[in-house]
């Protein structure tokens, strides 16, 4: 037995205890554990691997699956950003799952989850400052001469 991430449709996360047969494909898996927490979604055909993050090393990845389209309240949750994953609306929740070498399921808790958030949000967020910022010291597009008066319109 192990545990992965549920994030409800309101932004709420728990850790779910899954069971998976040897032989059970990670997705058939996901989805079935997800059937059980939102008892039945009629919208099941929609529930797919959303996108993958690099965790750690050692073949080790995060795997977020997620209803695509569907009846159901959109998730208020907003996934950290990845080069492979374009913003889109999720419905009725989000399962995330620490994998190893796209097979194996291990344990994953919502602290390690939000550590990981709070780490690529960060490292984002240093990354979008510093490309609005000139690198040759020139500030040239910066609306910095539009503010300053010059002395000639005071006289």
């Amino acid at each position: 037995m192990t545990t992965v991430v549920h994030i409800d449709t309101f932004g709420a996360m728990t850790q779910v205890a899954v069971t998976r047969n040897a032989d059970e494909p990670l997705r058939r898996c996901m989805k079935r554990v997800i059937r059980c927490i939102m008892r039945h979604p009629r919208d099941s055909h929609s529930f797919k691997l959303v996108t993958t993050y690099p965790y750690g090393g050692d073949g080790k990845s995060i795997f977020v699956y997620g209803f695509t389209a569907g009846s159901r309240r959109p998730v208020q949750h907003e996934l950290p950003p990845t080069s492979g994953h374009e913003e889109s609306l999720y419905y009725g929740g989000l399962m995330l799952a620490l994998v190893q070498d796209e097979t194996a399921i291990l344990p994953f808790t919502v602290e390690q989850y939000r550590d990981f958030y709070d780490r690529v949000v960060d490292a984002e967020s240093l990354g979008s400052e510093d490309s609005d910022r000139s690198t040759d010291g020139s500030d040239r597009g910066s609306d910095l001469e539009d503010f300053i008066v010059s002395d000639s319109v005071c006289d």
